[in-house]
């Protein structure tokens, strides 16, 4: 049986265009995956280096560590007092006894809501000999800066595909 020029043509084409989607849609998952990694692991190095600093944390140290990192800082000393580079009522912060601090596998942590602006939240339990030890320092990461690292890095993935 003998294929019509037309179908000699066009399922050739059409399977290199579904290919070419495919390799498309792959790269850019991919890369989204790689930001998200990305931003995860900056997330998790400041929360160990943080949490290991011999540094008084104040407010004016993390309103600079805020214009550094593009993250908002809460800590909560252990008297249950609050310092806060984010203004607004902040929504439910995980408790400090499920933080977790696995380096091998950095997570951008739980969903929190202030002012209805979403934040990705994750936290330290100051150790000695830091003079904080005992409170709790929760960074707070953006989603829309996570949102906007992901379209950055799907972007030229897309681009070259149409």
């Amino acid at each position: 049986m003998r294929w019509s020029i037309r179908y000699q043509f066009l399922v050739p084409l059409g399977l290199l265009l579904l290919g070419l989607v495919g390799i498309c849609s792959w790269t850019a998952w991919d890369s989204a995956r790689l930001a998200r990694r990305q931003i995860a692991a900056q997330v998790q190095g400041i929360v160990h280096t943080l949490g290991d600093t011999r540094i008084t944390l104040n407010i004016q140290i993390l309103e600079y560590l805020r214009g550094l990192t593009g993250a908002e800082y809460v800590l909560i000393d252990s008297g249950g007092q609050r310092l806060a580079t984010v203004s607004g009522q902040i929504g439910h912060l995980p408790p400090a006894e499920v933080i977790a601090n696995e380096p091998s596998h950095p997570e951008l942590g739980d969903r929190v809501l202030v002012e209805e602006r979403a934040y990705l939240c994750r936290g330290v339990k100051m150790k000695f000999p830091n003079p904080n030890a005992g409170a709790t320092l929760y960074v707070l990461y953006p989603e829309s800066l996570l949102d906007e690292a992901i379209w950055q890095a799907i972007r030229p993935s897309l681009v070259l595909g149409i």
